[in-house]
């Protein structure tokens, strides 16, 4: 996987109310006049590769760059 084959991928994402006040707004749909709100979409970037479409831009502390995420599992014996 080459840096230069990065291409970047919007996406378009709905935030949702956070989850310390869902409990408020079960409590405001009691009250006469309520209006639910409507979600809210916003854009999300992330870099991809264009020749794998399984590998992404990784950002942690150990690991940067374009790679793939795996979880293994070892047998020693």
């Amino acid at each position: 996987m080459s840096w230069n084959s990065r291409i970047e991928i919007t996406h378009v994402v709905e935030k949702t109310t956070v989850e310390y006040l869902e409990a408020l707004d079960e409590e405001l749909k009691n009250i006469k006049g309520y209006v639910e709100a409507e979600p809210i979409s916003v854009e999300k970037k992330e870099l991809k590769s264009s020749t794998d479409t399984d590998c992404s831009y990784i950002h942690q502390e150990i690991k940067k760059g374009l790679g793939n995420l795996a979880e293994m599992t070892v047998d020693s014996d």
